[in-house]
């Protein structure tokens, strides 16, 4: 038995230095594996990385600006789509007929002893739009009737406007007013 034992010793010693060089040799390759793949990573993959990022996020600031800008874009198309479609009214030329109905409608309303004189030399004709200049004389009882027909007068449309200068004098109980509105309207075929 003692002879059993004492060849089993050399072949233990002797699998166990095989087994220790194997595992010293395995552990320096993976430790130079490991070095040599970082350092080939830094010096050649890590710069390409580098350039590949901030083109990257370039890119994605660039797309990010992009969509805000259309954002606004639409925004802003919209309000303007529904401003547009609340000023239409006002920015239709209304017919003759309505423009003056209503310049007389506020003119009573605000006036008394009213004479009306239609410039014929003033006519303008341009693209079925004419532009017609009034000739008024009223008399006032206060400044603040001339005020108060100035604020209906934004109301008619844009295309109604007083022109300056407006002669105000003083008579005996009322304020005699000289004045111009200038009316652009439509030509309406029959």
């Amino acid at each position: 038995m003692s002879k059993k034992t004492q060849e089993a010793k050399p072949e233990s010693h002797f699998t166990g230095s095989v087994v220790f060089e194997r595992l010293v040799r395995n552990s320096l390759f993976t430790l130079v594996f490991f070095v040599l793949a970082i350092v080939s990573v830094r010096f050649l993959v890590w710069d390409n990385l580098e350039k590949f990022r901030s083109q990257h996020g370039d890119e994605v600031q660039k797309l990010l600006i992009m969509e805000h800008k259309q954002k606004m874009f639409f925004e802003t198309f919209a309000d303007y789509q529904a401003y547009k479609q609340a000023i239409a009214s006002k920015l239709a030329h209304p017919s003759y007929q309505e423009s003056v109905n209503t310049l007389n409608q506020l003119l009573r309303q605000h006036f008394t002893q009213i004479q009306i004189q239609a410039g014929t030399e003033d006519k303008h004709s341009q693209a079925d739009i004419i532009h017609e200049i009034f000739y008024i004389k009223a008399h006032a009882r206060s400044l603040q009737d001339l005020y108060t027909f100035l604020k209906s007068m934004l109301e008619i449309s844009n295309y109604t406007q007083m022109a300056l200068p407006i002669s105000i004098t003083k008579e005996k109980r009322d304020l005699a007013l000289e004045f111009r509105i200038h009316i652009e309207y439509k030509v309406t075929e029959f």
